[in-house]
């Protein structure tokens, strides 16, 4: 999960804060709760918890429906403005105070969280070494909620190798997924190393965590073209996927692995697996135009050419007429060149997809 995208819901708070607040009386928090500030009028919302301590705001947080159900789909629009609230005062709240917030256990679990997204915003464009000191120090007491944004936030470097191991081998399989994520960005081949031994076990393993060591060796064979074993890994992601194709998890992260692989063998497998859906295959050729391309441009056999045609038949690429039309000049097979010009008329007819950006380099 990236960080960005996880403070999504805390940072469209301040959407919420407007100009030209009227002047009311100040309420005492005891008589004040979320639900009550959801029925009065915006202004008179916002003008209330102007007027509240940090610590009475936190208070509010603590006594929300939402919050204490850890559900804040259910978050009404009182607890909106209260945290929107945190958000404009981030600047005026000392990290020693966020941090004594978050590490106290008095607080709801998701107050605590909310907390620890406005620490990161605080914080967004400064080393967050202090993170790394509360997952040291307060680790075996952190809920695995608050750890994941730790790790997920905290920097740190070589010789932090064996406590991101550590986390790899907790039993709360989302701190696993994110030790490993963060141990790859730190020293890649040791990620590796991790995986390796989670996917030489992976019938025993959690699918997060199988989860986590795909995504990892994916990328190491993205970034060490040479190496041995990406075959291997290739027919494994296969077989994972095969042998568990009611675990949406587990399909859905061997496919991602394959297709991030870019590389010809891992899209033949994908296309041609009978239990992975069109969706998995679609998105797979989409994300492998250039590699067809590539294909295609190569003297390619009229086994590759018929490849890329069913390809095109899932996912017809309009980018790719002109080399398949020539392509198919090679071909001998009849069966071969009618599918091969029917789907080149598809590719440039109105059913013709342009190419995605994105993938395209």
């Amino acid at each position: 999960m990236k960080q960005r995208k996880r403070r999504i819901w805390f940072c469209s708070l301040a959407a919420v804060i407007l100009v030209g607040v009227s002047a009311v009386g100040v309420l005492h928090a005891s008589a004040l709760t979320t639900e009550k500030l959801s029925g009065m009028e915006e202004t008179s919302r916002i003008s209330r918890v102007e007027k509240l301590s940090t610590q009475q705001l936190i208070g509010l947080l603590n006594g929300d429906k939402s919050v204490r159900a850890n559900d804040l789909s259910m978050a009404n629009e009182g607890l909106y403005t209260v945290a929107a609230q945190l958000l404009e005062r981030k600047d005026s709240i000392s990290n020693t105070e966020l941090l004594g917030q978050i590490t106290d256990p008095s607080n709801q679990i998701q107050t605590r969280s909310i907390l620890m997204d406005l620490y990161a915003i605080k914080n967004e464009n400064t080393p967050k070494a202090e993170l790394k000191e509360l997952l040291v120090s307060q680790g075996g007491q952190l809920p695995a909620e608050l750890k994941v944004k730790a790790i997920t936030d905290a920097v740190f470097t070589e010789e932090d190798i064996p406590l991101l191991k550590s986390y790899v081998e907790e039993e709360d399989e989302i701190v696993a997924f994110h030790g490993l994520k963060k141990l790859s960005t730190v020293n890649l081949s040791e990620a590796a190393a991790v995986s390796d031994g989670i996917l030489s076990t992976y019938p025993v393993q959690p699918s997060q965590k199988i989860s986590a060591a795909q995504k990892v060796k994916s990328k190491f064979y993205v970034n060490n073209p040479n190496a041995t074993g990406k075959k291997e890994f290739i027919a494994l992601c296969v077989q994972i996927a095969e042998e568990n194709p009611q675990d949406t998890i587990l399909r859905d992260s061997s496919t991602f692995a394959l297709s991030a692989l870019r590389d010809y063998s891992a899209v033949e497998a994908i296309v041609n697996s009978p239990v992975l859906d069109r969706i998995s295959k679609v998105a797979a050729v989409n994300e492998n135009f250039m590699t067809l391309w590539d294909v295609l441009k190569e003297s390619p056999s009229e086994q590759d050419i018929a490849f890329v045609i069913t390809c095109m038949e899932i996912h017809p690429i309009k980018d790719l007429a002109d080399d398949l039309e020539r392509a198919l000049e090679t071909v001998k097979d009849r069966a071969v060149q009618s599918r091969g010009h029917a789907v080149v008329e598809k590719m440039r007819g109105p059913e013709g997809i342009e190419a995605n950006d994105k993938w395209v380099s």
